[in-house]
């Protein structure tokens, strides 16, 4: 799905800016600096209304194992919802899903955070839904 792209060439440009910075084991652990200025959840931010990192946090990730492992779930998954559900509403779970893990995440902590967890989390229960309606 296209949010994998999304996913992938932000991933290479914190990558990139990371070392820019002069950090050699960006590839494995994204520096936080880099992460905010990308647009990770930080409460500040937030609260000074950069609402939108509730939103491109989902699409950043700490490292190429916090990528790799998101992007195989968001494969996997992310191909069943769109083919029980359409493109569009694969895309508002997903967007849904983030936007309301982050709130949460902004209610419950104020540690930096990055990651596809909680779009996927919405799938998942996009899938649960349909399995109850059928059943």
């Amino acid at each position: 799905p296209m949010i994998l792209l999304v996913n992938l060439a932000l991933f290479v440009a914190t990558i990139i800016a990371d070392m820019n910075r002069g950090r050699g084991d960006s590839l494995m652990s994204i520096n936080g600096v880099t992460l905010f200025q990308f647009g990770a959840k930080w409460n500040e931010a937030i609260a000074a209304g950069q609402w939108w990192r509730l939103i491109t946090a989902g699409f950043l990730h700490g490292g190429l194992m916090h990528f790799v492992m998101n992007s195989w779930a968001l494969m996997d998954l992310g191909a069943q919802v769109e083919e029980m559900y359409g493109s569009a509403r694969l895309l508002v779970f997903y967007f849904a899903a983030t936007l309301l893990g982050f709130m949460a995440s902004s209610w419950w902590s104020n540690t930096l955070s990055v990651g596809a967890s909680a779009g996927i989390f919405g799938l998942i229960g996009a899938m649960i839904a349909l399995g109850v309606r059928s059943n």
